[in-house]
C-alpha cells in the first residue's frame, strides 16, 4: 500500500499540483486524497471499488499508469487472505486445546454407529378368525351421520339468509319516504362554504411539514396516517453523489458522477433525476454526500426543499434529512 501512496504522491508534486488543485479536477474531496497519499487506506474497509475509481481518476489526471488502481486491487485481496489464513490457524489451535475433536465429529461418529432396532415379526395363531365386518359397518354409519348433520346445516344456513333478505327489504321500504324526506333537508344545510372549507382541510392534510434545523439540515413531517413517501434528486450540475439511509449505504441508489454531460456545470442544464419511495414505519433519517452542490433541486412528496443561497457550494456538501414521526 506504501508503494501505491507514493506514487501518487510522488506524481502529484511532479506535476506540480497542490491537493486542492487536484480535488477540484477529479472532484474528488481532499480528504479522500490526503487519506491515499499517507496509506490510511484501511479507511476504505469495504469500499475497495469506489478507491479504485479514484485511484484511475487520479492517474489518469496526473499522466501515471493506471495499472496502479489493479495493484492496489491485488494488495488488498492478499491481505485478506493473510487475515483469512490466520483466522484459520487461529481456529485450528484452540481446537486442538479442547481436545482434537469437536462436538459436531463426537455427534456424527455416534449416529454412524446407531442402527434402528429391528421390527418384532407378528405372530398370529393359526385357526382363529378375525372378523372386521362390524368394525366396518360402525364406520359406514358415523360417516353417513355427519354428512346428513353436513347438510342439515347448510340447508338451515340457506333458510335463515333469505329470511333476513326478506325482513330487510321489508324493512327498507317501509322507511323509503321518511328517508327521502330527511335526505332532502339535509341536502339544503349544506352550503358551498362548507364545501370549500372540507377542500381546503383535505389539501392541508396532504402538505410535507418542512423545517430547517442547520445548514443543508432539515427535519420533515408527513402527513397523519401516511405509509410510504417520496424523495426526488434534480442533479443539475455535474457532481459526484452518495447516499446513507439509516447511517447505512443505501443500495437502491448508485454512487457516481451524475449529469456528467454537463462539463461546464451550466445551471440551464436538464437535470438527471433519481426518485426513490421509502416505508414511512423503516426510515429515519436520510444522508446525500455531494462533490458539487449547484442549481440542484430536492423534494419531498413532490414538494420542493428550500434551500437558501447559502446552501449552494462547489466544495462538498450534505444534504440531511430526518423523518419527525
Amino acid at each position: 500500500m506504501e508503494k501505491v501512496s507514493e506514487k501518487i504522491k510522488a506524481g502529484r508534486q511532479a506535476k506540480g499540483v497542490t491537493i486542492e488543485e487536484l480535488s477540484q479536477a477529479t472532484l474528488i474531496s481532499t480528504t479522500i486524497i490526503k487519506d491515499i497519499e499517507a496509506g490510511a487506506f484501511d479507511k476504505f474497509t469495504g469500499d475497495e471499488q469506489y478507491v479504485k475509481m479514484y485511484l484511475k481518476k487520479i492517474a489518469r489526471y496526473l499522466d501515471i499508469d493506471a495499472s496502479i488502481a489493479d495493484e492496489y486491487i491485488a494488495l488488498t485481496q492478499e491481505l485478506k487472505l493473510e487475515d483469512l489464513q490466520k483466522q484459520k490457524e487461529k481456529e485450528k489451535e484452540e481446537q486442538d486445546k479442547k481436545g482434537g475433536t469437536t462436538f459436531v465429529d463426537k455427534m456424527s461418529d455416534t449416529f454412524k454407529n446407531m442402527q434402528a432396532p429391528k421390527p418384532e415379526p407378528v405372530h398370529r395363531k393359526k385357526g382363529v378368525y378375525e372378523d372386521h365386518y362390524i368394525l366396518r359397518f360402525v364406520k359406514y354409519g358415523i360417516v353417513a351421520i355427519l354428512v346428513v348433520a353436513i347438510i342439515a346445516v347448510i340447508w338451515f344456513a340457506v333458510l335463515s339468509t333469505k329470511q333476513n333478505d326478506t325482513s330487510t327489504f321489508n324493512k327498507s321500504n317501509d322507511t323509503t319516504v321518511e328517508g327521502n324526506v330527511t335526505t332532502k333537508k339535509a341536502k339544503k344545510k349544506t352550503t358551498k362554504k362548507d364545501t370549500q372549507t372540507k377542500q381546503k382541510t383535505d389539501t392541508t392534510d396532504q402538505t410535507v411539514q418542512i423545517t430547517k434545523t442547520a445548514s443543508m439540515n432539515y427535519d420533515f413531517k408527513l402527513p397523519e396516517g401516511a405509509q410510504t413517501f417520496k424523495v426526488k434528486f434534480e442533479f443539475v450540475g455535474r457532481s459526484w453523489a452518495s447516499l446513507q439511509v439509516n447511517g447505512a449505504d443505501y443500495s437502491e441508489f448508485e454512487s457516481r458522477i451524475y449529469n456528467s454531460n454537463n462539463t461546464s456545470n451550466s445551471m440551464n442544464a436538464d437535470p438527471e433525476t433519481v426518485e426513490l419511495t421509502f416505508n414511512v414505519a423503516d426510515f429515519q433519517n436520510l444522508n446525500l454526500k455531494l462533490g458539487f452542490n449547484r442549481g440542484h433541486r430536492f423534494y419531498i412528496n413532490d414538494q420542493q426543499i428550500p434551500l437558501e443561497d447559502s446552501d449552494y457550494t462547489s466544495n462538498n456538501a450534505q444534504l440531511k434529512l430526518n423523518l419527525v414521526k
